[in-house]
């Protein structure tokens, strides 16, 4: 292995049992195994754990008691399960809510051979298109599986009314009013508007799902995704009619084949139990009552669950030249970093670390300048291929 080609892995050490789980004892249990398995603490340069409070919490959490011990152990919570976290907190919408819920109990219903059978009947009998013969569950840790959840559901939408219509007339007591429930459930405006609009967000969040379970990204890149993807939702909120528009002419198609109406609930004034929003049509009711909430909450949660990633990266940003001489923004953003890591500068080593900072900048811009010299003969030799082409193209149509 040469010297650039460095990979990071997950090595497993061993299963240590716990008396307590709070994150005093937890802390000492790991600092304790750690030390005891060889490992100097004293090059302990992060932490990493779920959202747990015993392991996040400020104050108490294990990140905490350790950070106290070893200051440079900065605590860093998984990208990929910030993103599920802010998932699941801006489905806290109670639409949004419902419906995820409804999807769930639906799959619970069908997961048996017998009702999974009366599904096949309707799939097979059905002019809906898609390949897909079974519903997949909604995993309650894993948002990147809800969306294809999301979109089977919708696929099979009609089949399994049908399956739910037949199986309400079944002699079982449990099977026939358990799919009662769910048909009523289905049939409400308000799940099919929501069942549209988690499709078209949860698209969104799909890709970087699976980008931020990667191997080698690391968290400048995994925060680029996530901007760009804030970005993409804030563009839709800002032409939110149009965006809703589309959703709810698909919902007014889908309650066609249903043979239902979209409608929107009876609306008073003194109203406090559920979403009384002010609407002159079906449209603007749903589209504020549903999509508008589910789309802000959506944003801030994504936004929240990253800014401690974004503070983390702001401080080494510095270390990224930009292709000129470091600005003294950056140079004091270095020093910054020196003081919080003067443990690992040699004695006497912060001059030469400053003048290392500077030696790098100017190693970069040499670069991008070389990159940029060899562009321009790339693209000067080009045009004189180019024009020898044009030239060689007269003299034969001369000879013509």
């Amino acid at each position: 292995m040469s010297n650039n080609e460095y990979k990071i892995v997950e090595q497993f050490l061993k299963f240590v049992p716990v008396q307590s789980t709070t994150g005093q004892n937890l802390a000492d249990v790991l600092l304790e195994t750690l030390n005891n398995v060889g490992i100097d603490l004293n090059f302990l340069r992060g932490q990493g754990y779920d959202g747990a409070s015993s392991m996040s919490g400020q104050f108490k959490g294990v990140q905490a008691f350790i950070s106290n011990k070893y200051p440079t152990a900065i605590y860093v919570h998984c990208v990929s399960h910030s993103l599920n976290l802010a998932l699941s907190n801006s489905a806290e919408v109670v639409p949004i809510r419902n419906a995820f819920g409804i999807l769930q109990k639906i799959y619970t219903l069908f997961n048996t051979p017998k009702r999974q059978n009366v599904l096949q009947n309707n799939i097979e009998t059905s002019t809906h298109n898609s390949n897909k013969t079974k519903l997949k569950q909604l995993c309650p840790t894993r948002w990147v599986e809800r969306h294809d959840s999301v979109i089977i559901m919708k696929q099979m939408l009609l089949p399994v009314v049908a399956a739910l219509e037949e199986i309400q007339l079944w002699s079982c007591k449990d099977s026939s009013s358990n799919a009662f429930l769910l048909l009523s459930g289905i049939r409400q405006s308000s799940f099919i508007i929501s069942l549209l609009c988690a499709e078209k967000l949860l698209s969104y969040t799909l890709p970087i799902s699976k980008i931020l379970q990667t191997s080698d990204l690391d968290i400048s890149e995994a925060l680029n995704n996530v901007d760009g993807v804030v970005f993409v939702l804030r563009e839709i909120r800002t032409n939110v009619e149009n965006e809703f528009k589309i959703i709810f002419d698909e919902a007014n198609e889908i309650a066609n084949a249903l043979e239902l109406t979209i409608t929107m609930p009876r609306l008073t004034k003194n109203q406090t139990k559920r979403c009384n929003v002010p609407a002159e049509n079906e449209e603007e009711y749903y589209r504020r009552a549903i999509f508008i909430p589910w789309l802000d909450s959506f944003i801030n949660n994504i936004s929240d669950r990253f800014l401690k990633h974004k503070c983390i990266i702001k401080s080494f940003k510095c270390l990224l030249p930009t292709g000129n001489s470091p600005n003294q923004t950056e140079k004091s953003q270095y020093l910054k970093l020196l003081e919080f890591y003067k443990n690992d500068i040699p004695e006497n080593g912060v001059n030469a670390a400053v003048a290392e900072f500077d030696l790098w900048y100017q190693k970069f811009i040499s670069y991008a300048s070389y990159s940029q010299r060899n562009r321009r003969s790339n693209f000067r030799s080009t045009l004189s291929i180019g024009e020898k082409k044009n030239q060689a193209s007269q003299i034969y149509n001369l000879k013509g």
